[in-house]
Formats: C-alpha cells, sequence, structure tokens
C-alpha cells in the first residue's frame, strides 16, 4: 500500500563527483480534474492509493521500453505526499536511463504518468448537462509502473532532476 515516501540517500562511500542520476516526480495529483479525451474528465481522489498493491512497480519512460529503475531492486521508491502519488527513481543503471536524466535536466521531459488498474469498485462518474463525463477513480487495485512522458493525461504531473 502507498505510504509517504522518503528521498534516496547514498553511502558517503559511494559519493562522487559523478551525477547521482536521481529523479523525483508525482505521477497523479489528488483532486484536480484533468480533461482525458474530449468529454471525459477524470479526477484522482486523495484516497484512491491507500490500499493499492505496489507490490513491484516499474519506472519507464513511455509506459515501455527499458526498465529504468525498479522497486524490487531498491531503484524506486514510491507513496504517497500532500500532492498526489509519488516517486523516487535512481536512473544510473542502464544507458537509457542517464539518457532520460539528460533529458529531464535539460526540460524536454517534464511531466509523468502511471499505469494501474482500477478496483472493480473503484470509480465513481456522473454525466452534467452538457453531456461531459466526470469520473472520480477512488481506489486504485495495482500499480504496474510509473513513468516520465512526453503527453501526459495530466498537466498537473511533474518530474525533475535531484
Amino acid at each position: 500500500a502507498a505510504s509517504n515516501f522518503a528521498p534516496v540517500t547514498r553511502d558517503a562511500d559511494t559519493e562522487s563527483e559523478e551525477p547521482s542520476y536521481v529523479v523525483k516526480g508525482h505521477f497523479t495529483v489528488f483532486d484536480r480534474e484533468y480533461p482525458l479525451i474530449p468529454g471525459v474528465f477524470e479526477t484522482v481522489d486523495r484516497h484512491a492509493l491507500d490500499n493499492t498493491d505496489m507490490s513491484d512497480v516499474l519506472f519507464q519512460f513511455n509506459h515501455g521500453g527499458m526498465v529504468m529503475a525498479r522497486l524490487r531492486n531498491g531503484s524506486l521508491q514510491v507513496g504517497t505526499d500532500e500532492t498526489g502519488g509519488g516517486a523516487i527513481a535512481d536512473l544510473s543503471g542502464c544507458q537509457q536511463g542517464r539518457d532520460l536524466y539528460e533529458a529531464i535536466t535539460n526540460g524536454l521531459i517534464d511531466r509523468m504518468s502511471f499505469g494501474f488498474t482500477i478496483a472493480e469498485d473503484g470509480c465513481e462518474w456522473e454525466e452534467d448537462d452538457e453531456g461531459n463525463i466526470h469520473s472520480r477513480i477512488t481506489h486504485v487495485n495495482k500499480l504496474y509502473d510509473v513513468s516520465a512522458v512526453d503527453l501526459p493525461a495530466s498537466e498537473y504531473t511533474d518530474i525533475s532532476a535531484r
């Protein structure tokens, strides 16, 4: 389940003048509606991640390709804070991760997203007078990946180099 997350720390023995390749961001923001597709708007509830299976989450670019960090090996942390669902990833484990770190540092990539499933009763929705659908995710069943993305569903997400 989600919990507050803390920064990745490095041992004094591993400190060097080389970049740390650590990035931090929010893969979702709580209680802020965003357009998902024309006529459909989505909000993630503040408690949607409270009982989520986060047993092995991956960090990727655009939800695919090379795995650049992973919860299981300790190079990724996921959890929640006041803003939303967050992640801290050490991207030093592969060349693609180091390249992505540079793209984030340079401001080419500045948003995140997440791959998940919704629990059977984990979404509420209503239609407004203009025919727009407003959905509210109340319970994420499983979190599969958190990704740095070039085109996010929610513009409220963020990612930056540490």
